[in-house]
């Protein structure tokens, strides 16, 4: 199921008459949370779904709106990974920091 969430987002966003317009943010971030919140993953692949969140936020994205925002931090705040060793985690908790942070930022 994660698999296949980012690959239509990619197949999406690849498709010749896309634009940003015809996609909403939650449409765009739903593979990124889905990945951040599933408890299949290991704490590499959380921290790619976590930093994906950070450039997304800290780049001031016009699709992340007030509501994405929420559900971007929310997602970063219950962010599940199984835990294998201390620098992975301690890199974790530094991107969910970086979220909350860009989240202040955010225009």
């Amino acid at each position: 199921k994660l698999v296949c969430g980012v690959r239509m987002l990619r197949e999406t966003l690849f498709q010749p008459l896309t634009t940003h317009e015809t996609l909403t943010g939650n449409e765009i971030l739903q593979p990124f949370i889905d990945v951040a919140l599933s408890a299949e993953t290991t704490e590499p692949i959380t921290a790619v779904a976590l930093s994906a969140f950070v450039a997304f936020v800290e780049l001031k994205c016009a699709f992340v709106t007030p509501s994405a925002l929420v559900a971007v931090v929310k997602a970063a705040r219950n962010a599940k990974a199984e835990v294998t060793d201390r620098l992975s985690h301690e890199a974790i908790l530094a991107r969910v920091l970086q979220i909350a942070v860009g989240a202040v930022r955010h225009p």
